[in-house]
């Protein structure tokens, strides 16, 4: 069993079989060995084992082709990508019946500096305060947003989860977007937002480091957890 690769005028030949077993609710893969263009039995792999195996084929550029990554990539895998967006100034909307934040809407303000999860079809998001790049032990804390629930998952608007999106996507879709509505219950500024965005709106002051909650993890648990 071999593949013939047209590029450079390489022969590859199949070594491995990938399979998928599932009955509706639940998957396992196994590895297979090939000898003889016949499929052996394998041994199952999990998803550590897939990542480590995927990550070899995005270093073969004739298997998968070199793609260049946000520099402000912190840390991916096939199924999930997280980065950060530091500091800045940025237009903030709302779309709600709060007269106050209504006014400020499309103005710009400080956003703290925030750390995004992302699969293929859902978004996170905390926020964090240490200064430069975020490392594995970097505190997060609570993204001070309306339309964030209390799993700190983006309530996202109509037509986002259709499609897979990129980094810079993903967060066209989140600062773009209107805050509506509160998430859920969980507090996510010391001050209510009523009153700490338009006064930042008007001072023009950064997003104050003590108005930030603690989300009682790390980058690292979010590269462990996997979410």
């Amino acid at each position: 069993m071999k593949v013939y690769e047209n590029t450079d005028k390489k022969n590859f030949e199949a070594v491995k079989a990938l399979l998928v077993y599932g009955n509706g609710k639940q998957v396992f893969c196994t590895l297979n060995p090939i000898e003889d263009n016949i499929i052996l039995s394998g041994q199952g792999v999990n998803a550590r084992n897939l990542s480590a195996l995927f990550d070899l084929i995005d270093r073969d550029p004739v298997a998968a082709g070199m793609q260049w990554r946000n520099e402000r990539v912190l840390a991916g895998s096939p199924a999930r990508t997280i980065w950060y967006a530091p500091p800045q100034k940025r237009d903030v909307f709302f779309n709600c019946a709060n007269s106050r934040l209504m006014k400020i809407s499309g103005r710009p303000m400080w956003f703290p500096g925030l750390i995004f999860s992302a699969g293929a079809k859902d978004l996170k998001v905390y926020a964090y305060r240490s200064p430069g790049r975020p490392c594995r032990e970097t505190k997060l804390f609570r993204a001070p947003f309306w339309n964030v629930f209390d799993s700190d998952s983006v309530c996202l608007p109509s037509g986002a989860r259709d499609n897979s999106h990129s980094e810079t996507e993903w967060e066209e879709i989140f600062f773009r977007s209107a805050f509506s509505h509160p998430g859920g219950t969980v507090k996510r500024t010391v001050t209510r937002a009523e009153k700490l965005f338009p006064n930042l709106v008007k001072s023009g002051q950064k997003f104050p480091a003590a108005e930030l909650i603690p989300a009682g993890k790390t980058v690292n648990d979010l590269m462990e957890n996997g979410k």
